[in-house]
């Protein structure tokens, strides 16, 4: 199986289908079209927006990824070829400032307790009880979280994150160093300290 690195430099070098990601697979195949689209809307009153692809027989699948990453630029390149043929694919955009949902309305919104709430309620919306979860970076970090606080999911798989023994002591201090910075606009560093003290 192609790295997700491998997968993105042969989108670079001329096509996904011609470069040999997921060969025999049209460009529809690769670059699905949602089966639907909808705004969950979170406890804090934000509409969160999402997308569902892939066989909708199939087990669910959420799919999370860096915050900073839209549904446009992330995940229609890299991930939903692998699943959508079998999977029910639910990708959302978090409200993180990325994509078609705001960001916070205050960085100390941003904390574990919010964010496995915000996921639960897009699953929700996605009409998901249950479902697999898989996170990349933030996401794994929070895939993680959510799995201590719900028993809905029905798998985890965490991509990287370290699964046991994560530096939160370490970058909530790099965190907090870096948002003391005065001229720079670091909400989302900022946002990325509520998340680490909570």
């Amino acid at each position: 199986m192609m790295t997700r690195r491998q997968a993105l430099l042969s989108l670079a070098a001329g096509g996904a289908v011609g470069a040999g990601l997921r060969p025999g697979k049209s460009h529809a195949q690769l670059f699905p079209l949602p089966l639907t689209t909808g705004y969950a809307t979170s406890s804090l009153g934000i509409n969160i927006y999402y997308h569902v692809y892939g066989n909708p027989s199939g087990p669910n699948l959420f799919i999370t990824a860096p915050c900073y990453a839209s549904l446009g630029l992330f995940y229609t390149t890299s991930y939903l070829p692998y699943f959508v043929d079998r999977y029910k694919v639910l990708v959302a955009d978090y409200p993180y400032g990325t994509g078609l949902t705001p960001r916070l309305a205050s960085w100390t919104q941003l904390t574990v307790q919010q964010v496995c709430s915000d996921y639960l309620a897009i699953a929700d919306a996605a009409g998901m009880s249950q479902f697999a979860f898989a996170g990349y970076s933030f996401g794994g970090s929070a895939a993680q979280q959510l799995a201590t606080r719900t028993n809905r999911l029905t798998a985890v798989a965490i991509g990287g994150w370290p699964a046991l023994g994560a530096p939160h002591a370490d970058l909530l201090a790099i965190s907090s160093a870096l948002s003391a910075i005065d001229f720079l606009d670091l909400t989302n560093v900022k946002m990325n300290v509520a998340y680490y003290q909570s």
